[in-house]
């Protein structure tokens, strides 16, 4: 519930998810970050979240994508494993 509440009023929120579904995934200089990068997302995230962070994984050099088939937005089910595979991303960096 504290997740809930804090995400509350999501019609608040409705111009940014807009943004997330539907994103103009050209023109954006993805090339240039050379910040080590991790993307998560799940197939069936209904604010449709996994082609643009296809597109941002395959624009950032060496960007690492990790998409779940179930979980939704908030990728439910896979807590554990998402916190293990942030640990690990965040211990291999300099």
């Amino acid at each position: 519930m504290d997740i809930v509440r804090s995400v509350e009023p999501l019609s608040r929120r409705f111009p940014g998810i807009n943004i997330d579904s539907a994103p103009d995934l050209q023109g954006l200089a993805l090339e240039k970050i050379s910040a080590p990068t991790l993307v998560v997302s799940a197939r069936d995230d209904l604010f449709n979240t996994l082609p643009a962070a296809k597109f941002a994984a395959n624009g950032i050099p060496d960007a690492k994508l990790v998409v779940y088939d179930t979980g939704g937005h908030l990728l439910v089910g896979h807590e554990d494993d998402v916190r293990a595979v942030v640990s690990d991303f965040l211990a291999g960096q300099p």
